[in-house]
């Protein structure tokens, strides 16, 4: 259901942007490769066996297409999708909080100007766990806007937004979350690197299940990133690629009164096949929400 809906999105994103000038059209679809780590007192709290997954790898794969009118008006239409080598079984038990797949689809309509870009978003995230723990699966829905200004070598923004899950039977994931991002971009003149980082603060609830109340949950991110432009790929763009770090550190106030902390980190690198002739303005990333799917997945850990 979730790539079905994907492959009707992202085309239904290319179709509208076939009236812009050509030169105002930009995407690119890439893959990545990450190595993934869970560490604090919040895993494996519950005793032997320790079933929670700490270090796992993850694949994934990236498309986006977007168009800018005459008149500004700017569409953008997003996806990304991972899959987990997390096992089964760990120490002969199965897996605790093992994620299996997850992903997202976005779409952002605003308004570009000679330097600067507002806009609004809105997505829908699917995560998926190992069949042992499969009624935690979620859907999610998140919202929000942003803006960016774009002053020449560097670029910042900034956005809020909102997280709900609106799909769900075990709800072991951030529920009612709000949150706050900021970000920046720098390109060096006249140079095929640039050097990307955002911050980010939500807070929410988890354990919605618990009884008498949901367990109050803050989540704070970083992440950085370096892009190197390669050479043309005949007509089709330019290729990219980056290697970057995240991290993000989430902390429950359980019902037994105690607050459990789980560290979740990743180093990645990626390759990307970039299109249009001037590219993704600078303006419009650092307006963009944080990858707020990528970070739930830790967030199932924290017991």
């Amino acid at each position: 259901m979730f790539l079905r809906s994907v492959f009707l999105a992202t085309g239904l994103v290319g179709i509208v942007a076939m009236p812009s000038i050509a030169n105002d059209l930009f995407g690119h679809v890439g893959l990545s490769y990450s190595l993934e780590k869970n560490s604090g007192n919040g895993v494996n709290v519950s005793g032997f066996p320790n079933g929670e997954p700490e270090d796992y790898n993850n694949t994934g794969i990236s498309g986006e297409v977007g168009t800018i009118f005459d008149t500004g008006v700017t569409l953008v239409g997003a996806v990304e999708y991972e899959w987990t080598d997390v096992p089964s079984s760990i120490d002969g038990a199965d897996v605790d909080e093992g994620l299996d797949t997850y992903g997202s689809l976005i779409f952002t309509f605003g308004h570009s100007g000679e330097n600067s870009f507002f806009g609004f978003h809105a997505g829908r995230g699917e995560l998926r766990f190992d069949e042992a723990d499969d009624d935690q699966n979620t859907v999610q829905n998140f919202w929000g806007m942003g803006y960016g200004y774009d002053f020449g070598a560097m670029a910042v923004g900034a956005s809020l937004s909102q997280l709900n899950i609106v799909r769900g039977d075990n709800l072991e994931l951030l529920d009612d979350a709000t949150f706050v991002n900021f970000a920046g971009l720098f390109r060096p003149a006249d140079s095929n690197w640039s050097f990307g980082g955002n911050a980010y603060f939500g807070s929410g609830t988890q354990d919605a299940n618990d009884f008498p109340n949901d367990n109050p949950m803050d989540v704070v991110g970083l992440g950085v990133e370096v892009s190197f432009d390669g050479g043309q790929v005949g007509s089709l763009g330019r290729m990219r690629y980056t290697v970057g770090y995240d991290i993000v550190e989430v902390n429950e106030e359980s019902t037994s009164g105690s607050t459990e902390t789980v560290t979740h980190d990743r180093l990645f690198v990626g390759i990307s096949l970039n299109f249009g002739h001037a590219g993704k303005p600078d303006a419009i990333a650092v307006a963009e929400l944080p990858n707020l799917i990528w970070a739930q997945s830790g967030v199932a850990i924290v017991d």
